[in-house]
């Protein structure tokens, strides 16, 4: 396999739900005015399985300015009803955004003392992810630019964790993006708020995914660990493992990542899952361990292959030869350290944002609401 062979030209967006197809209909493109403020609505953690979009659970809003202010934000999750029902039920998270979006816009215009006809935009997740969930956040965006005359801006939910650097950060395009999270893995030239050239994604599974479900088998007795994120639960117990203790199930990582030119999370995922049930006991730790050692050298083999490939073209200047890391899984310090090195190994700088940021958030996507309405790129009522 050679770096060439790595590059993908597969499209970043979605097919939007059907209830903003038909909204999109009564609306046009439009430049942005003098100074901008944002209000975004999101309801975006997309899980993948078997190539599906299947879920999402942050509740998510906030109101930005073009002047990387945030006037306002409200977010919220409850990990708990997900740790008893063993996982996101779509119809609970669907009613969680519904009770929830109204009294969050609603808090968010009267902190940052805004009425919604001071707003230039609302941004709002417009995929991938659950369409019942999505639906909920589209249908309050699209009442809200109805109401207030205001142009409506549908944002793709990993184009706005790309993205997000900008807004953090003094970068300039175009930037290498890695977006990890438990619905995607994305290697990506990133040339502009929604210009992207993929190199990689995932054919199966994810990391995020994968070591939700390992943690999910495994059901941490600990209660300090409940309240965490499964993915966070095994980050935890790996550090409490033995020095050698993520080689102790290790599996081999060069062999299989040779075998597809994309990312594919569920074989690391299976065999993980089959050495649970074949062993009766297992050190919980170093298990812990070595599930985020396989799946950051895994990473690190397929970012070092992008790399090389754009090492060898014009693709990337040399002074824009920066990587940035998002995504939840980029909140795992491990694998972040590890993708950091083959990155400094290769001339390039790394940067990740704040654990806050590499969740999902509303700020992502009012920023990136933003800038494309800075572009003319919107969608404005008649």
């Amino acid at each position: 396999m050679t770096c060439e062979e790595c590059r993908s030209q597969a499209a970043l967006w979605d097919t939007t739900s059907r209830i903003m197809d038909s909204a999109y209909a009564k609306w046009f493109h439009c430049v942005a005015t003098f100074q901008i403020y944002i209000a975004s609505i999101t309801k975006a953690l997309s899980l993948s399985w078997a190539l599906k979009p299947v879920s999402c659970d942050d509740t998510a809003v906030c109101i930005l300015n073009s002047n990387k202010k945030i006037l306002s934000s409200r977010r919220y999750a409850n990990r708990e009803i997900q740790k008893r029902l063993g996982g996101i039920c779509p119809a609970t998270v669907a009613d969680q955004h519904r009770s929830y979006i109204d009294l969050f816009v609603d808090e968010c215009l009267n902190e940052s003392r805004l009425r919604l006809c001071n707003l230039d935009g609302i941004a709002v997740t417009t995929g991938p992810g659950l369409v019942i969930s999505l639906r909920v956040g589209a249908e309050k965006a699209v009442a809200l630019a109805r109401k207030g005359c205001i142009p409506l801006i549908p944002v793709h939910h990993m184009q706005a964790h790309a993205t997000i650097a900008t807004l953090i950060k003094p970068i300039s395009y175009p930037y290498v993006s890695v977006l990890i999270s438990g619905g995607h893995s994305i290697i990506a030239v990133t040339n502009g708020p929604d210009n992207f050239e993929v190199l990689l994604t995932s054919t199966s599974g994810s990391p995020g995914e994968c070591m939700d479900k390992i943690s999910r088998v495994l059901n941490f007795e600990d209660p300090e660990l409940h309240a965490l994120h499964p993915g966070a639960a095994v980050e935890v117990l790996a550090s409490r493992s033995s020095v050698d203790g993520c080689k102790r199930y290790s599996i081999d990582v060069e062999r299989f990542s040779k075998m597809d030119l994309h990312f594919n999370f569920s074989w690391i995922k299976s065999t993980y899952l089959n050495m649970i049930s074949k062993r009766p006991t297992l050190n919980v730790p170093d298990f812990c361990a070595s599930v985020q050692h396989s799946i950051a050298q895994y990473l690190v083999k397929k970012l070092d292959c992008c790399l090389q490939y754009l090492n060898s073209s014009d693709k990337i200047p040399p002074r824009n030869r920066l990587v940035f890391i998002s995504g939840g899984v980029a909140s795992n310090k491990y694998i972040l350290a590890k993708l950091d090195d083959v990155c400094e190994s290769l001339g390039y700088s790394s940067c990740s944002p704040s654990k806050f940021y590499c969740c999902d958030n509303a700020e992502m996507i009012a920023w990136n609401g933003i800038q494309l309405l800075e572009k003319g790129q919107v969608i404005c009522r008649l």
